[in-house]
């Protein structure tokens, strides 16, 4: 898929309503469902049937808020899905984290029953330090004009990425959290 972004998205809310927000994630075959999704895994799914937590991970077409959070529109018969909506109908906590390494940019959306809390995108830059590319680290450096940095810093990719921000979602329950608390 062209412009694809990685995203993780977690869903709560009631249990049926969770699984229906997933299933429009990944069924080309329902009348409602959201386009331009090219994979959406279930990552874990934990809680009560009132109070239940999705954590999906995949790729959509360049973003999710230009993929999933348009205003319902029709494509022939289909209803074209959007997180907005369906949070308000289905009365759901939903946030997405994605990042598009192609125009490098990180996006953090949530809603909550229908009502939009955070809407932001900001400019992220992957540095790959490929040591068949430079004869240090030092030349790396100063081709991308970074200063500061030690090899330490690169990731596990061998990157450096700068102005990235740590994926943190408020409404996350996972099972560490929830032994935090106890």
């Amino acid at each position: 898929m062209s412009n694809y972004c990685d995203f993780e998205i977690h869903v709560r809310g009631r249990k049926k309503d969770c699984k229906k927000f997933y299933e429009m994630m990944w069924n080309p075959h329902l009348k409602e469902r959201f386009y331009g999704i090219g994979e959406a895994l279930l990552h874990d799914q934990y809680g009560t049937e009132d109070d239940y937590s999705m954590e999906i991970v995949g790729n959509c077409s360049w973003s999710v808020k230009s993929s999933m959070c348009t205003e319902y529109a029709t494509k022939g018969r289909e209803k074209i899905a959007s997180i907005g909506n369906l949070s308000a109908r289905l009365r759901l906590d939903v946030e997405s984290w994605a990042e598009e390494r192609g125009f490098e940019f990180q996006e953090h959306l949530r809603y909550q029953n229908g009502k939009c809390l955070v809407n932001k995108c900001h400019d992220v830059t992957w540095h790959c330090y490929d040591r068949s590319e430079y004869s240090s680290f030092e030349e790396f450096l100063k081709e991308n004009e970074l200063t500061g940095y030690t090899e330490d810093d690169l990731d596990d990719n061998d990157e450096i990425i700068v102005g990235a921000q740590e994926w943190t979602f408020a409404n996350d329950r996972s099972s560490m959290n929830l032994m935090k608390a106890a």
